[in-house]
């Protein structure tokens, strides 16, 4: 028999404990419209390994409009802030290699497609993984929230980097099916080549 209060089952005896907590549901809300302030909740619950908020935003179709918003501004904010410094101490901008600056930002967001994408093919390749890649893309971008902490003063972009690396590490886990040790190697790895590639090519562009 099931209890009516409590939900468990039992046999002839039962001690209830109460009405039983309600979990949350990994399938994405059916209405939410225009709800920036909740995917940024969704996004943060990411960052902090919450495994239900990455299923329900891999299967929310409306995640990866988030996702994408939140990576622009998370890549945008450094370059912002860098110039508001500098126009705060005297030194003089060059108004084309600021619009330059900032066209580059969005395009550079294909960037981030090919590093995840990387990094699918070889959880599939030697790791077994069985996700998909839009899945993967929604809640990866999504939990982009966490570049933002690059703005804070000394420790920001060392947060943003570890806290870049652990949501490819919890995200690859739980929907490629691969284990920790193998998302932790791999997230780690693929972000050590692609930040060298970054380096250059920043390098070469200046």
């Amino acid at each position: 028999m099931i209890c009516s209060v409590c939900g468990q089952s039992y046999g002839l005896t039962h001690n209830c404990g109460g009405i039983a907590p309600q979990l949350e549901s990994d399938e994405p809300p059916s209405k939410v419209g225009f709800a920036p302030a909740y995917y940024f909740i969704q996004g943060w619950k990411i960052v902090f390994w919450d495994d239900v908020a990455i299923r329900r935003n891999a299967r929310d179709a409306r995640a990866l409009f988030y996702g994408i918003l939140f990576w622009i501004i998370g890549a945008s904010l450094p370059l912002l802030l860098g110039f508001a410094v500098a126009a705060a101490n005297g030194v003089k901008l060059d108004p084309q290699k600021v619009t330059f600056a900032l066209a580059m930002v969005p395009s550079a967001i294909l960037f981030d497609f090919l590093r995840f994408g990387i990094c699918h093919f070889l959880a599939k390749k030697f790791f077994d993984g069985s996700g998909t890649f839009m899945p993967l893309m929604r809640a990866l971008l999504l939990g982009s929230v966490v570049s933002w902490v690059a703005i804070l003063p000394v420790v920001g972009p060392l947060l943003a980097a570890i806290g870049g690396t652990v949501v490819i590490m919890v995200v690859f886990e739980e929907l490629d099916h691969i284990e920790r040790m193998q998302a932790f190697l791999l997230a780690v790895g693929v972000n050590i080549v692609f930040a060298v590639l970054g380096y250059y090519a920043a390098s070469a562009l200046s």
